[in-house]
């Protein structure tokens, strides 16, 4: 028989007391089978490279990953990071609709190849940067003052690029490598660049040219840098990504977690309308994966049974969502892969 497998990796629980999980339905009356796996890992992956740990005690505020300790520190990703605040730009239409599709409403110009899209004041990092195709490039990154030059094989005749250039890089291509950075050649559509561009002081993107424009943006702003993994470093193009992180990025697809750790597993029968599947009490631990195997015929029929999550024997639950949602799917209709969170 067929079965969906699903994975989450979850957040770190400090002094978990309780963890609860309870799969609802009104008016059950579906018999199905579901197995359960729950991993649980007392300890952190390990992290590539030599990045800063912290202690687990209460009061203590966890480490922020910064950089490409971003990447390096993944098991970090659910955790609340007190002093960083995230945000997301781009060349939107200011009047609210959509000219243009959205392109080349720039901030303002200073000379004929000078457009600018993003003009940030502040310390953090610039995580991502979205173009359509080449357009803009040359572009201008501008980091704490000084001006770099970032464009790609297609700048050089954008008439052509399509129908002349089968794989296009980005230049300079060594900061900017594959699998962290994709051009349009890749995306069919999208220059993509996640290589991390720390700043002290401020962060500019400016187009040279103008012809659909359009830039998406994210990045995160530092209150203090007294808890980031490593130094904030202006970012220049003669840094040259980990290949550790190249190399972790190169497993997408695969289950990275722990394998030697706790277990709790077991089989439940839905008839009842409400079912605990787990009742957790283990010291400063955390929640590596989810795994929930159900009938293949019976998914559509599950998918709405929501997954209920308590922490530390708290009133009010943490999670509270239909399994399809809480495993990443708006539906588990014609989905016959695995589904990781």
């Amino acid at each position: 028989m067929y079965c969906y497998t699903l994975f989450l990796l979850w957040r770190n629980i400090k002094f978990v007391k309780q963890l609860n999980y309870i799969i609802m339905k009104e008016k059950l009356k579906l018999l199905g089978l579901l197995l359960i796996g729950l991993f649980i890992s007392s300890t952190m992956a390990d992290a590539q490279g030599p990045v800063k740990t912290v202690s687990n005690q209460a009061g203590v505020i966890p480490v922020i990953p910064f950089g490409l300790d971003s990447y390096r520190m993944w098991d970090k990703w659910p955790q609340q990071r007190l002093g960083v605040r995230s945000f997301m730009r781009s060349t939107y239409d200011r009047r609210g609709h959509n000219e243009g599709a959205d392109a080349s409403h720039f901030l303002f110009a200073n000379e004929e190849t000078y457009n600018v899209t993003l003009d940030v004041k502040g310390k953090g990092a610039l995580y991502f940067f979205r173009t359509n195709h080449w357009h803009g490039s040359p572009w201008h990154f501008v980091v704490d003052g000084v001006d770099n030059i970032i464009q790609e094989t297609g700048t050089s005749d954008p008439v052509n690029a399509k129908k002349n250039i089968p794989k296009s890089v980005f230049i300079p291509s060594a900061p900017l490598p594959e699998p962290l950075n994709f051009t349009w050649a890749t995306t069919k559509g999208a220059d993509l660049i996640w290589t991390p561009m720390p700043f002290k002081e401020s962060m500019r993107i400016a187009y040279s040219r103008t012809r659909y424009g359009t830039g998406y943006y994210i990045y995160h702003l530092i209150a203090d840098e007294e808890n980031l993994s490593q130094p904030i470093k202006t970012w220049s193009p003669e840094q040259i990504p980990g290949q550790d992180v190249l190399d972790l990025l190169n497993k997408s697809g695969t289950d990275i977690a722990p394998k030697n750790i706790k277990k709790v597993s077991g089989k439940v029968r839905l008839n009842k309308g409400q079912l605990t599947l787990a009742d957790i009490k283990a010291p400063a631990s955390m929640v590596r994966a989810i795994k929930l195997t159900i009938p293949l015929d019976k998914a559509i029929d599950l998918e709405r049974i929501r997954l209920v999550v308590t922490w530390d024997g708290s009133k009010y639950a943490s999670v509270d969502a239909p399994l399809c949602l809480f495993f990443g799917a708006g539906t588990f209709y014609g989905c016959f892969l695995c589904l990781p969170c």
